[in-house]
């Protein structure tokens, strides 16, 4: 019991939040605990000054109050601050020490004071003792301890001092004092009680509250963070650029905008699955992050991405190409080769607009623009190209909200067989009249239908018009369609094609379907599976725009193909000994591979005569008609006479139409 006591005296503070708390609110109670034994050991030390000696009045007090003014000023230095549970542990140990050795200090002078001076003198030192320990106590209510040693301290000299001296009427005084620190004490202890209690809730409440405040950290985490990639959202990115423009509108440094789209992701998603896609993602996800430092990179939805970089878009421009050349580099996906290419926006403050939304809106109009114009490349905004996209999704609306059955139409360009002169077959070729906006070029309107995948209906709509001409117009002349990249990469599209040409029950050859080499070379497994599945119907395949590619003799050896269009650039250029050598090489390649060969975009009889020369088999261009609509081409395929005959100047066919 005693050994269980001793240990609890001499150790205070192992609980290190209550601890922490018994320190705090100590600060604000020592100082008056000092103050009150600064103002009674002077009083007292007043009232005996004539009757006591110099020592007891003078030496004695001076020395036990200078040391309870330099542990005055330590309270009163550290008041306010927040100790650690280590600091506090040692303050309080330090007290509890202190508090057993300055009460036994001063209640030994003041019993020493007692014999001396008359009844009022040795009152005022019964009265001293007595409220000043019941004052201390008080004070160190929230350091049981250190008031137990007090009390300890004081209690049994002053009850044996009194209970024996030679006024016999202080012997109950001392008696009624020591039941009265007694129950002090009680009191004490069990506010002390309730003073923990009340501590380990707060503390227990305190980390509820912390628990609550990290969970409520984690949900904006999450409420900013895309769930697949682990990369900031379009939240993030919006946030980030208001406070950027925010930030920069006092003359700060420019900053950068950088848009990212992926171009084929979609193909790739409706061929593979969207488990293939959510891969394929991920990867560009961790490419985009390391291209793009110092930026950092956001998923604005789908396969869309963001980038906020502090520098100009002179410097941006450099970011962006080490992007571009991250997303172009192949990834291989369970066993399947992917390619995608990266087409970028960027939109520079101040120059593109000094609100975030101007900005967005400006980086989205330079993607839009390298999307239409330059697949896989990087625009950079100008005033001149909000004015075009503005053109542009003019269009796009009332591509939206058009009836393409009712205002879509066919035109048709011959195709002469060199050695006949008579027409072998003819490109089909779209034309759209909107009620809205009048007459639109092919050029405009595709590369949006692309974009919005209306191309698909597009596709179809033609198809159809194809077959329902090829059903009434010559046996013998062919109908050769053109077919964008999303054509080629749509499981769907490729279906509805291969039933429309079941339903027709046309002879073999009689279509052909046109693809070039960029559009295959997007997504080239999926190019070559639809085309071979085209042309199990019997319908023939022919890679437009040969040799402007990148891969050309890759694409003639893998891909189902059989007819090369040579593209009109080599054959405006055939005066030139080097384009005339290449077409040549391209004639002879194909009469190699058993493939047929036509040359584009003859224009005059000089050119006529080279590709006879070099016997090409096939040729198409405003030498020998302009496109035509169908009552105009069915007349010229029943003109018995070569299409060239007669014919002076090289657009004379097309003026007279």
């Amino acid at each position: 019991m005693i050994g269980r006591a001793i240990r609890w005296l001499s150790n205070p503070g192992d609980d290190p939040a209550l601890a922490v708390a018994q320190v705090r609110q100590m600060q604000r109670q020592i100082p008056l605990l000092y103050g009150l034994l600064l103002l009674n050991a002077s009083a007292i030390a007043i009232t005996h000054f004539r009757s006591a000696p110099k020592l007891l009045t003078l030496s004695l007090p001076a020395i036990l109050l200078l040391a309870s003014i330099v542990r005055m000023a330590h309270w009163v230095q550290v008041r306010g601050s927040v100790p650690t549970p280590a600091e506090a542990k040692r303050q309080l140990q330090t007290t509890t020490m202190l508090a057993g050795v300055l009460a036994s200090g001063y209640v030994l002078w003041a019993l020493l004071l007692a014999p001396y001076g008359g009844a009022f003198e040795q009152a005022h030192v019964a009265l001293f003792i007595s409220t000043t320990v019941i004052g201390c106590i008080f004070c160190l209510m929230h350091a049981p301890q250190a008031a137990t040693l007090v009390a300890v301290s004081v209690i049994p000299p002053y009850f044996f001092f009194f209970l024996f001296f030679h006024e016999s009427s202080f012997a109950p005084l001392a008696l009624n004092v020591t039941f009265v620190l007694i129950v002090l004490l009680r009191v004490l202890f069990r506010s002390f009680d309730s003073f923990r209690r009340l501590v380990h809730s707060q503390g227990e409440l305190s980390l509820q509250t912390q628990q609550m405040a990290e969970l409520a950290q984690q949900n904006r985490a999450l409420a900013m963070t895309d769930s697949l990639t682990s990369l900031p959202n379009r939240r993030f990115f919006c946030r980030e650029l208001e406070l950027l423009a925010g930030r920069r509108e006092h003359g700060c440094r420019p900053f950068t905008v950088m848009l990212i789209d992926l171009d084929c992701f979609k193909p790739i998603n409706d061929t593979h699955g969207h488990q293939t896609g959510d891969q394929v993602l991920i990867e560009i996800a961790g490419r985009l992050q390391e291209a793009a430092e110092p930026g950092r990179v956001c998923r604005l939805g789908g396969d869309e991405f963001g980038v906020l970089l502090e520098m100009a878009p002179a410097d941006a421009e450099r970011i962006a190409r080490r992007v571009v050349r991250a997303v172009g580099v192949p990834l291989i996906v369970d066993d399947l080769r992917l390619t995608l290419a990266a087409s970028i926006g960027l939109a520079g403050f101040p120059h593109a607009g000094g609100r975030a939304s101007d900005l967005f809106d400006r980086a989205d109009y330079a993607l839009y623009h390298s999307k239409r114009s330059d697949r896989g490349g990087i625009s950079v905004f100008t005033p001149e190209m909000e004015v075009a996209i503005r053109a542009d999704r003019r269009i796009e609306s009332a591509l939206l909200s058009a009836d393409l059955e009712q205002e879509l139409d066919i035109k048709l360009q011959p195709i002469i067989d060199l050695s006949t002169g008579r027409v072998h077959a003819a490109e089909v070729l779209v034309r759209w009249t909107s009620p809205i906006i009048g007459s639109v070029p092919p050029d405009q309107f595709i590369p949006i239908a692309e974009r919005t995948s209306i191309i698909h209906t597009i596709t179809l709509i033609v198809l159809d018009r194809a077959l329902q001409f090829a059903a009434d117009a010559a046996p013998d002349v062919a109908l050769s369609i053109n077919m964008s990249t999303c054509d080629l990469s749509s499981v769907d599209t490729i279906d509805k094609m291969i039933g429309m040409i079941d339903r027709a029950g046309l002879a073999s050859g009689r279509i052909w379907f046109e693809v070039t080499e960029t559009a295959a070379m997007r997504n080239f497994d999926a190019a070559i599976v639809a085309l071979e599945r085209l042309r199990a119907t019997g319908a023939r395949i022919a890679l437009d725009d040969f040799g402007t590619g990148h891969s050309s003799l890759s694409a003639m050896h893998r891909l189902p193909l059989d007819t090369i269009k040579v593209d009109r650039s080599f054959i405006l250029a055939l005066d030139d000994p080097s384009s005339r050598s290449i077409a040549e090489a391209i004639v002879g390649l194909c009469r190699t591979l058993g493939m047929d060969c036509v040359a584009e975009g003859v224009e005059s009889k000089r050119q006529l005569a080279r590709l006879q020369e070099m016997r090409c088999d096939l040729a198409q261009g405003y030498l020998f008609a302009q496109p035509l609509d169908r009552a105009k081409f069915r007349a010229l395929v029943a003109e018995q006479s070569p299409c060239w005959v007669a014919v002076d100047e090289p657009r004379a066919r097309l003026n007279a139409a």
